[in-house]
């Protein structure tokens, strides 16, 4: 976009060969100019020329006029720490130029930058014209939180001008679950992006690699406020997986389905992600099983694989259409998206993770042996006496049968719980009437003294089972 005209810091580029490295020190640099067609900054930038920068256009400088002002810009330099504050909040995101979106409080009324009140009005616009019902914005932690609170304010009060009730606005918070949920209760955002580590956990789960109570304790974050154990913030985190950035995963990047031994388990995970706590995102070709070409890499360019053709698209997807609405795993997630658009317990019920037992007699949570944990994971989702038990099968290679506890303040010894839904990768959705990898039907029973109900699942399948004392709160 501009280059600067001079640096403080000097990085070597090969044995003889300095170029300026403008790194952020909390100072301003000079700008040499807006870069032209071949990337040198012969450009005006202060100030700005009009003409040459609309002359410029497309392969130029900048075409958004009013943006085209030098104080538009921090012209800080790069960052180079991303956790020193006011650093990842002024510095620019590595060639991304930091916009300037300030915001006064000295005066009566807080008054936002010229570049702030243009992006608001710009997304307005698309709001009105595009009947637009939620965003997801990008890299909150570098807008700052009072300029994300004047943002969410405006956009909030515009969409309500409209009838918009409960316009979306989930923000991309890094820096922990602490800052996120920081953010999310002082800026207006109505959630945040679970990218810390929701994915990782959640993947791990389902693959074995870690403990059940590794994923669900997530939601349970008494120690971020003063609410108490029982303060679950469902509501206000956006769960996920194979996002696009994976920065977690450092040079190993690939979706779910990247490695091939995993691959029957990727209907366990997208129903994880579905029938748990949190505001679940598929994230574009995971219903499709994309595998990211089948190897892992150090650039997020194989996680942004085409899905309908054309001239982008990362490994074999280019020019291919990839969108098969008959394909097994894109109807399983299409039936179980309607199950819980049907049943309220599983958007916005409590969650129980259940103890298991081989014996019927010796109750406990998971544990892992070795490397990975071959069982059933159970859980209940709740809303008021009405629930539903949900168990998976960790393992991509053998059926599972044990015991699972349930809750005795909400079932009775004697009560049945029916099937409502149950998948294994060989055949797809089951027909209910003749189901080959679940009971039909669980009895609840009590063994050593514990409520519980004998569950089985062939390899990688899962089910879902309702316990209806009030069968007519179904739906909202």
């Amino acid at each position: 976009m501009f280059g600067y005209r001079d640096a403080r810091y000097q990085t070597s580029i090969g044995e003889d060969r300095w170029l300026p490295d403008a790194k952020w020190d909390g100072q301003p640099y000079e700008v040499e100019g807006f870069r032209n067609r071949d990337g040198k900054p012969l450009l005006p930038f202060d100030p700005a020329d009009r003409t040459a920068l609309d002359g410029a256009w497309p392969d130029g400088a900048i075409w958004t006029r009013e943006l085209q002002d030098p104080s538009s810009f921090m012209c800080k330099g790069r960052i180079t720490n991303f956790d020193f504050d006011p650093e990842f909040r002024e510095g620019d995101f590595f060639d991304f130029k930091k916009l300037n979106l300030s915001v006064d409080w000295s005066a009566k009324y807080p008054t936002p930058s010229p570049t702030l009140r243009r992006l608001i009005y710009c997304y307005e616009y698309w709001i009105a014209y595009a009947d637009i019902d939620g965003f997801r914005i990008d890299a909150v932690k570098h807008m700052g939180q009072e300029s994300t609170r004047i943002f969410c304010a405006a956009i909030h009060e515009f969409t309500q001008s409209l009838g918009k009730e409960r316009f979306f606005l989930a923000g991309e918070v890094t820096g922990g679950r602490g800052h996120a949920w920081s953010m999310v209760d002082t800026t207006g955002l109505d959630a945040a992006l679970g990218i810390e580590d929701i994915p990782g956990r959640l993947e791990s789960m389902v693959k074995g690699f870690a403990v059940p109570n590794e994923y669900f304790a997530l939601f349970r974050n008494s120690g971020l406020d003063d609410h108490g154990d029982f303060a679950w913030f469902g509501q206000h985190v956006v769960t996920m997986f194979d996002d696009h950035d994976q920065v977690s995963k450092g040079n190993q990047k690939r979706r779910f389905c990247g490695m091939d031994e995993y691959r029957k388990l990727i209907f366990n995970a997208l129903a994880v992600n579905l029938t748990t706590a949190g505001i679940p995102c598929i994230y574009y070709g995971t219903e499709q099983g994309f595998d990211s070409g089948g190897q892992p890499s150090p650039s997020d360019k194989v996680l942004r694989e085409n899905m309908f053709g054309g001239r982008f698209g990362g490994k074999c997807s280019r020019g291919v259409h990839f969108f098969d609405e008959e394909a097994l795993l894109f109807k399983a997630v299409s039936r179980l998206c309607e199950l819980r658009h049907e049943w309220v317990a599983l958007r916005r019920g409590r969650q129980y993770v259940h103890e298991i037992s081989g014996d019927g007699v010796h109750f406990g949570p998971p544990v892992k042996f070795g490397e990975r944990l071959h069982t059933l994971v159970s859980w209940s989702r709740v809303v008021a006496d009405h629930e539903l038990l949900v168990v998976f099968n960790t393992d991509e290679i053998n059926a599972h049968e044990l015991y699972s506890t349930l809750n005795p303040n909400l079932r009775t010894e004697g009560e049945e719980l029916r099937l409502l839904f149950s998948y294994t990768p060989e055949s797809g959705v089951e027909q209910l009437e003749f189901p080959c990898c679940a009971f039909p039907r669980l009895m609840v029973e009590r063994r050593g003294g514990v409520l519980c109900t004998r569950l089985a699942l062939g390899p990688a399948g899962i089910a879902i089972y309702a316990a209806e004392r009030f069968p007519w709160i179904r739906t909202e």
